[in-house]
């Protein structure tokens, strides 16, 4: 008994340890995925900022991007 929870315990820290880790490479992160506009009258021009950071280790290259 006093081994599984010695176990889990260390688990559980290795876990939090290796979370707290930067990503090797460029790892894209948005502060906000989804907007909801509500309704909109027809020909109507919306616009919206969506703020994102690089947690990665190395520099993010933004390639290509296609409206959703």
């Amino acid at each position: 008994m006093k081994k599984n929870i010695l176990v889990s315990i260390i688990l559980c820290v290795l876990i939090g340890f290796l979370s707290a880790q930067k990503i090797n490479g460029p790892s894209i992160h948005f502060k906000k995925t989804e907007v909801d506009f509500k309704q909109v009258p027809p020909d109507t021009l919306l616009h919206y900022t969506f703020e994102f950071q690089n947690r990665g280790t190395d520099t993010l290259s933004i390639l290509n991007v296609r409206p959703g």
